[in-house]
């Protein structure tokens, strides 16, 4: 089933205004201001104090795109967003087809009425995160405490679901982007929707059990009992199961057990390598592909002078862990990213 991958070159402007700028998705309204020369770099001396406009304003993320004539054809076609930093309205074609409002998820909404043959447009209209905070405030009919305490420079961010430490954080800087993560597409098909694909690891001796797990959403319209084939690969075998549509629709799961003899282990920095078996899962037309280390976790709590222990077992290691305060070492989530890569 066609993929349309929607990440690349987009325009970025102010909502009030009609002129644009170059962004690139995944990528933050601070990064495409800076790219272009119309802010200093936020991170240099003082610059901070100069822009912090940027998260005063709301923005609008915009670009046209050809539909292909396969996607089309697909009885469904969902737009997929991993994430949108935050609060925004989700248009295709001038037509509204999604509110996201939660930087930490994912947010797939139909879009098959609304394409056209040819040439598209999308838009992301974000909310200002100052706005946003704001307004959630009005609307609770009791006092919430606010981080205007010296940690933020917005007072209600805590009211909405988007990274707190990016407006300041003791010493780190306050970049309150907006802007599109991850991956984003429109995706075709016909039955379902592949949500999720999760594994469960059981070792013995030089063996490890891998149990790898595909969730799968009924499209309303779906018939029911209607078959639907899930190739799993991982560790260079195939297998094929096949789900049904059930009476109740929704989330259903089909899995696949896969057996791995000698493995190789993935152990934690300093204690040996980190080995990774590809993994992919295909149904109605989507794959979703996974890298997995295979490892023996526990966490060992036996009783001791002082009460019960915590400790991290690893392939039948006892590790070294140590908890600290950190935030990111980028307050823009795409350049994050980028610097842990």
């Amino acid at each position: 089933m066609t993929k349309l991958n929607l990440n690349g070159a987009w325009q970025l402007r102010r909502a009030s205004e009609k002129k644009a700028i170059p962004a690139q998705v995944p990528g933050d309204n601070y990064t495409a201001l800076k790219d272009a020369g119309l802010i200093p770099d936020p991170y240099w001396r003082e610059n901070e104090k100069d822009v912090q406009w940027v998260s005063q304003v709301d923005w609008i993320y915009e670009r046209e795109f050809q539909a292909p004539a396969e996607l089309l054809a697909a009885k469904h076609v969902f737009l997929n967003l991993d994430s949108v930093d935050t609060v925004a309205i989700v248009k295709i074609n001038g037509k509204e087809v999604g509110r996201p409002d939660n930087q930490f998820r994912r947010w797939r909404f139909e879009t098959k009425d609304v394409l056209k043959k040819g040439k598209n447009s999308i838009a992301v209209a974000i909310q200002s995160p100052m706005t946003a905070g704001n307004a959630n405030d009005e609307r609770l009919n009791h006092t919430i405490p606010s981080y205007w305490d010296g940690l933020s420079t917005i007072a209600h961010l805590n009211l909405i679901r988007k990274s707190q430490c990016s407006a300041g954080w003791d010493w780190g800087v306050s970049v309150p982007s907006s802007g599109l993560m991850g991956q984003n597409y429109l995706q075709g098909a016909e039955l379902v929707r592949l949500e999720h694909v999760y594994t469960a690891q059981v070792h013995t001796k030089n063996t490890c059990k891998v149990t790898v797990t595909a969730e799968l959403m009924a499209f309303d319209d779906a018939p029911i009992g209607a078959k639907v084939p899930v190739a799993f690969r991982f560790a260079g075998q195939t297998k094929t199961a096949v789900g049904k549509i059930p009476r109740v629709g929704g989330v259903f799961k089909v899995e696949a057990v896969f057996t791995v003899k000698n493995p190789k282990l993935w152990w934690p920095n300093g204690y040996g390598e980190q080995p990774l078996y590809e993994l992919s899962v295909e149904a109605d037309g989507q794959t979703v592909t996974r890298q997995v280390g295979l490892r023996d976790l526990k966490v060992v709590n036996e009783k001791d002078e002082i009460g019960f222990s915590l400790v991290f077992q690893v392939n039948g290691v006892r590790v070294f862990a140590k908890g600290g305060d950190w935030i990111p070492c980028d307050a823009r989530p795409q350049e994050h990213r980028l610097r842990l890569s």
